[in-house]
């Protein structure tokens, strides 16, 4: 009998590897998979982590459920296995299931001075929040409604109870993986905002919400086809999955016009209180939207505001507009360049670039911003990165400062962890190679942390087992875009063979 909760000892890989056998070559009818479950790790989400585990790795191994029998305690089995659309048996047996949670410092500013809002219509707490826990939704709430609503107090109310609201996870894995937040980044760049969280009362209600920070993506329009990115963020990727899958889910996808209509009303009734604005994308300066929020800035005065933005850099017009015509007139423009390859890989993984013309679009704008390179790092970039800002330090002055990592958890099949071990031998040397380096300039501590909290990463787990995953979906795309992964990265030309 396999025993689910050695997934906590043993690691993911274990439980699909106990699977992957389980199931080869083919399963007599006579079989039964017999899972002992009698204890799990709980999040605020009601879900225990390692039947969420389980139910992932049966769904990518297409592992008949009809075979599966559940042995456990847990009393709500039926209920957690239904949330997953999953019709494994289930045999109940005596004893207390144990039900393992913890309190946590989860305490998030963002809740009591922002949110965010998306192409679907969808309010969520901030960027990276788990859809399914939205907190409003454009085609049937009023923004001015949103900020006391039950799901944003209670939001607020699990926090201060040190509970981590399910809407949160993807902060969550980060600090479970040992990864800085992005929790812990916000509550320091608007820390002098956390008081605030004084004048709430226990059921989450804040009477004093305004809106100081904003995030505002009307449509998902870009011009690329970045290979770790999805329809959702992209109008070019929604049309190739059209192409390749028939989905047409995130085509065309864009607010109404009365719902650009209505939040450009509350962030103009709201445009005194204003600290912060975000761009992002889809590609933000793409988008009429960016303009017209501009335009209001330009308006009222506000433009000593902190205007940020992700943007992949290759446009710096939209119709007869350049951009640099209107940064010039704000005080505080801070740009976060989202490049991760230099050379012929950065026009591969992120298909519609062209390098060179990034390298001069910065020199167009530097005298006007703030200008830093935002890096993914990922099983595709682990050698390339390095090279990409050892390039710009040398030959553009870049200080270290200037370059943040953030490390790819999603999709899965792309992460570090996928990497076989000799790969990641290699990439570890690499890489402590490049740390090296940076260490003989000055200012560069906090990219170093980054590059060190890279290697934990990649070495804190074996997901390997999904590198056949990563390859049937990237051949899928160099079929549809007439490429090959192998020619563009030489370094990985015997990675197949793993999968």
């Amino acid at each position: 009998m396999l025993e689910l909760s050695n997934i906590f000892t043993n690691g993911n890989k274990w439980l699909y590897d106990a699977l992957t056998k389980e199931k080869q070559p083919v399963l007599p009818n006579d079989y039964r998979l017999e899972i002992l479950y009698t204890q799990d790790h709980y999040e605020n989400d009601g879900s225990g982590k390692a039947l969420k585990q389980l139910i992932e790795y049966i769904k990518l191994l297409d592992f008949p459920e009809f075979f599966i029998y559940i042995h456990t305690n847990n009393t709500t089995i039926r209920q957690d296995l239904k949330q997953f659309n999953s019709n494994i048996n289930v045999i109940e047996i005596d004893g207390k299931f144990k039900h393992i949670e913890k309190t946590y410092d989860s305490l998030c500013v963002l809740p009591w001075i922002h949110f965010y809002i998306n192409p679907q219509g969808q309010v969520g707490p901030c960027c990276v929040f788990n859809e399914k826990y939205e907190i409003g939704n454009l085609n049937k709430d009023q923004l001015t409604d949103i900020p006391n609503n039950a799901k944003f107090k209670k939001i607020r109310s699990d926090m201060l109870q040190n509970k981590r609201p399910a809407s949160c996870s993807s902060c969550w894995h980060d600090e479970d993986n040992k990864i800085r937040s992005l929790r812990q980044n916000q509550n320091e760049r608007f820390k002098k905002y956390l008081p605030l969280v004084k004048l709430t009362e226990p059921d989450g209600t804040f009477n004093d919400f305004k809106l100081r920070y904003l995030d505002f993506r009307a449509s998902n329009v870009c011009n690329l086809m970045c290979r770790m990115c999805s329809g959702k963020f992209s109008s070019k990727i929604a049309q190739e999955e059209k192409e390749i899958y028939g989905n047409q889910h995130y085509v065309e996808l864009k607010l109404t016009d009365n719902q650009i209509a209505k939040t450009l009303d509350y962030i103009e009734q709201n445009i005194n209180n204003l600290d912060q604005i975000y761009f992002a994308g889809g590609e933000p300066l793409l988008m009429s939207e960016h303009y017209q929020i501009l335009d209001l800035l330009l308006k009222y005065n506000k433009t000593d505001i902190l205007i940020s933005y992700n943007t992949n850099l290759t446009r710096l017009t939209y119709k007869s507009t350049n951009i640099v015509n209107y940064w010039r007139q704000f005080k505080n423009i801070y740009v976060g360049a989202s490049i991760d390859l230099i050379g012929p890989q950065a026009d591969y993984w992120r298909s519609g670039t062209i390098y060179k013309d990034l390298e001069k679009n910065y020199l167009a704008i530097n005298d006007y911003v703030d200008f830093n390179i935002t890096s993914t790092v990922h099983m595709a970039n682990i050698f390339n990165l390095p090279q990409l800002q050892q390039h710009w330090i040398t030959n553009f002055g870049l200080t270290p400062n200037k370059f943040n990592v953030s490390i790819l958890k999603y999709p899965k099949e792309q992460s570090l962890q996928v990497l076989p071990k000799e790969f990641k031998v290699k990439a570890s040397i690499n890489t402590q190679g490049h740390i090296g380096w940076l260490e003989t300039i000055s200012g560069s501590e906090l990219l170093v942390k980054q590059w060190h909290d890279v290697l934990q990463y990649m070495n804190r787990s074996d997901e390997s087992h999904l590198l056949g995953e990563f390859f049937r979906l990237n051949d899928d795309k160099d079929r549809n875009r007439n490429q090959s992964f192998e020619n563009v990265f030489p370094e990985f030309k015997e990675l197949r063979s793993h999968a």
